[in-house]
């Protein structure tokens, strides 16, 4: 049986695995830099903020931040994700004294704060809604968004800004779609949120093209590099609200080519990124990566050739963003073909009746493990539990 990653993927030396495991090493190195830095400036400004009003909750504030940052780091989300609605709440709570107070000194701190937040809700989600089995540690409940979407994006941070929001919403659905979907008592509230769900994006997607088409004719520059990110996370979007209410897996055979399309420029933005960083070294991606959106196409595209390409940019480009690894994102991508393709190897779609039940996929991240498991039908079409401990990288 072929590789999963094909021929696009190296057959690794023990030399190059030093190399990765030492990238990866680095690569948890920068992280902690990062953590401390953030420390740093945390500790400066509690200082200054002790002697003013309301000085317990800053500092909650401030290190639910730092517990944020810190736990997503180390892979630990189930904390992180506990720290970061503690957060919300804490700010949900400053705003309301202020409001009480006729005060506005909490602006720069809901701007900051509240933002990095919003990122790291989003790694988190992100990872959840790629695991339907793994349990949110809050009470995930339906949201209503409310945005005001205009005909045209002028400015890049306002259009990020909004499908960031849009993100959030669209993972928090199919987190709840993928537990609740068959329960008649919530299906037509589901139905009716992922309807509205998907006008948004089409919303947004209408207001970004100008811009997106504007950046591939003038493809210089990390400004370029952010538009093209962006457009890539809302493909992945447009097909996760698109699919998420679906029974069946045949359902993702109708999106290949945009799949495609998130292979095709997630390769070229990495490449271009590259290029600039004038390195070879680890990076972190910060906000919403790509990671997520190509462990989504390795996973749920079934054509032979999209599939491994999407795995082999997750190991060419090592790099983390929040809890995600691509290394890790790699190797669970390879072993669920692996078993998909037991036996129907060599064909360029996974028949129906060898597919890994998706919603049924639980990934327990350690330091030096993956454990996994899913449902996939046998050879005489019953379903049977798959497991496995995977090493890494």
């Amino acid at each position: 049986m072929p590789s999963p990653s094909g021929d696009k993927t190296r057959n690794y030396s023990p030399q190059r695995l030093v190399q990765i495991r030492l990238i990866v090493q680095l690569s948890y190195d920068e992280h902690y830099s990062f953590a401390l830095v953030q420390q740093r400036q945390a500790i400066v400004s509690l200082r200054n903020d002790l002697s003013g009003g309301q000085p317990q909750m800053r500092l909650a504030l401030v290190a639910s931040l730092l517990f944020s940052c810190f736990e997503s780091f180390h892979g630990d989300w189930e904390t992180a994700t506990q720290q970061v609605y503690n957060g919300f709440n804490i700010l949900k709570r400053l705003g309301e004294d202020e409001k009480r107070e006729a005060t506005n000194s909490l602006t720069g701190i809901e701007l900051d704060v509240g933002l990095t937040l919003r990122r790291l809700e989003l790694q988190i989600l992100s990872f959840l809604a790629m695991t339907p089995t793994s349990e949110h540690p809050n009470d995930l409940s339906p949201e209503e968004i409310v945005l005001d979407l205009p005909d045209q994006f002028t400015a890049f941070n306002e259009a990020f800004a909004a499908v960031t929001k849009l993100a959030v919403s669209i993972l928090r659905h199919a987190k709840i779609s993928a537990q609740r979907k068959n329960d008649s008592a919530h299906r037509d509230s589901l139905a009716q949120q992922n309807q509205h769900l998907q006008g948004l994006m089409d919303q947004w997607g209408k207001a970004y093209e100008p811009m997106f088409l504007e950046a591939c004719r003038n493809n210089v520059g990390r400004e370029y590099l952010g538009v093209l990110q962006v457009q890539i996370c809302a493909w992945k979007c447009e097909i996760l609200i698109a699919t998420s209410m679906s029974d069946t897996e045949a359902i993702f055979d109708d999106y290949t080519a945009q799949f495609q399309r998130i292979t095709h420029f997630a390769r070229y933005v990495l490449q271009k990124d590259q290029e600039l960083r004038d390195s070879d070294g680890p990076r972190l991606q910060y906000g919403m990566g790509l990671i997520m959106a190509l462990f989504f196409t390795a996973t749920r595209c079934r054509n032979y050739f999209v599939r491994r390409e999407a795995i082999a940019i997750l190991q060419e480009w090592p790099c983390t963003n929040g809890i995600w690894h691509s290394l890790q994102a790699a190797k669970v991508a390879e072993w669920m073909v692996s078993i998909e393709e037991e036996r129907c190897s060599g064909l360029e779609f996974v028949p129906v009746e060898c597919r890994v039940r998706l919603p049924s996929l639980r990934v327990a991240l350690k330091k030096d493990v993956i454990a996994v498991e899913c449902m996939k039908p046998s050879a005489d079409g019953t379903l049977e539990l798959r497991k496995a401990n995977l090493t890494w990288p």
